[in-house]
């Protein structure tokens, strides 16, 4: 376990960024699910309440994808770190997930 502490990198500050992105977010606690269309092999949804929006993106294919939204939107969750807080290009990167 102090290993895990230690690397920022680990599930364990993974866990910890999902969990408290979930206790911000009301969308994220009891917003309504919309499934949106999205490339093969990548899963992207969004969930909603009158005040609070979040878009979730998986991609499980072993390659990058690309899905592109609408709105201009920030990283605010990504299952490897990388890109958190930066402007979501569309790009996806294979095996990642990310909460927009």
């Amino acid at each position: 376990m102090e290993t895990l502490r230690a690397d920022e990198e680990s599930i364990l500050h993974l866990y910890h960024r999902l969990l408290d992105a979930r206790r911000g977010s009301d969308a994220l606690k009891v917003g309504d699910l919309e499934l949106l269309q999205a490339p093969k092999g990548v899963l992207v949804y969004r969930r909603m309440t009158a005040d609070d929006e979040r878009i979730v993106v998986i991609n499980f294919q072993k390659t990058p994808s690309r899905f592109e939204f609408q709105k201009d939107l920030k990283i605010e969750i990504a299952s490897d770190g990388v890109g958190e807080g930066e402007a979501f290009t569309g790009d996806i990167g294979s095996n990642q997930a990310l909460i927009l």
